[in-house]
C-alpha cells in the first residue's frame, strides 16, 4: 500500500484529537504522520482537497509541538520503504526538528497604503506659471515623493527587524506587489507568541502613523523553515 508522508514529529510526540485519520509510524526516533494513497485518477478538484487536508493535518499537529513538514506529494511504495528512508535520513530530519522546536511560523508583511499626495491641485491657479515654475515644482514634488517612499521603505524595515525580535528564524518571501516593502516568514516559539502579538500590535499602530499597513497571518506548521529535500521511493 502506497503512502503519502505529510510531516515529521519526535518521536514521543502526542495525537491531535482533532487531527483527520492517518497513519503514524514510529522509525529512527521519529514519527511519520501519513495517509493512504488514493488509486483513483487525481483531477484539480482532488489535488485541492488533498493540499489542503495535507495542510489540515500539519496545523493540527504544529498546535501539539514541533513537527517538519515535507513537500505535498512525498510518497513511499509501502511502510518498509518509509521506515528505511526515515533510518537513512534519521540525522538529518532530527536536526532540522531540533532547529524548529516548538516554534510555528507566522507571515508579516508591511505595505504602502494608497494616498493621494498632498501637493495634488484642489483647483485652477490664479495665476498662470511659468515653463520653468512648472518643471521645478514637478521636480520638487518627484523629490518629495522619492524621500517619502524611502522613509516608508526605512521605516517597514526597522517595524518588521523589532517584529523579529521575538523570533527563532527569518525567511525573506517573493513580494508578489510593488507595494509589499516587507513579506517574510517569521518563525516565532510558542513561549514568545503573547510578547510577539504584543509587539505586532505596538508596531501596527507605527505603521499606520507613517502611511503602512501591517498584517499579520499564522500561526502555521513552519513551511518555510523545514530546510529538507525529500527522497521519495516510486
Amino acid at each position: 500500500m502506497s503512502l503519502l508522508l505529510h510531516g515529521l514529529a519526535a518521536g514521543d510526540a502526542t495525537t491531535p484529537p482533532e487531527a483527520a485519520s492517518h497513519r503514524r509510524i514510529a522509525a529512527g526516533g521519529l514519527v511519520a504522520l501519513c495517509t493512504r494513497v488514493e488509486a483513483a485518477r487525481e483531477t484539480a478538484d482532488s489535488a485541492v482537497a488533498g493540499a489542503l487536508a495535507h495542510n489540515a493535518l500539519l496545523v493540527a499537529q504544529s498546535s501539539r509541538g514541533g513537527v517538519l513538514p515535507v513537500r505535498y506529494g512525498t510518497a513511499f511504495s509501502g511502510e518498509a520503504a518509509l521506515r528505511q528512508h526515515l533510518s537513512d535520513h534519521a540525522e538529518l530530519y532530527h536536526a532540522a526538528l531540533l532547529r524548529i522546536g516548538d516554534a510555528r511560523e507566522f507571515g508579516l508583511r508591511l505595505q504602502s497604503l494608497d494616498e493621494m499626495p498632498a501637493d495634488v491641485s484642489r483647483g485652477a491657479p490664479t495665476m498662470p506659471e511659468s515653463g520653468r515654475a512648472f518643471l521645478e515644482r514637478g521636480r520638487r514634488r518627484r523629490d518629495r515623493l522619492s524621500e517619502e517612499a524611502r522613509h516608508r521603505a526605512d521605516s517597514a524595515d526597522r517595524l518588521a527587524r523589532a517584529c523579529a525580535g521575538h523570533a527563532r528564524a527569518l525567511a525573506p518571501q517573493a513580494r508578489s506587489r510593488r507595494d509589499h516593502l516587507v513579506d517574510v516568514a517569521l518563525l516565532v516559539p510558542r513561549g514568545s507568541e503573547e510578547a510577539f502579538h504584543e509587539r505586532v500590535r505596538v508596531a501596527r499602530a507605527e505603521a499606520a502613523e507613517v502611511g503602512l499597513q501591517l498584517e499579520l497571518s499564522g500561526p502555521w506548521p513552519p513551511y518555510s523553515f523545514a530546510d529538507i529535500r525529500e527522497a521519495a521511493d516510486a
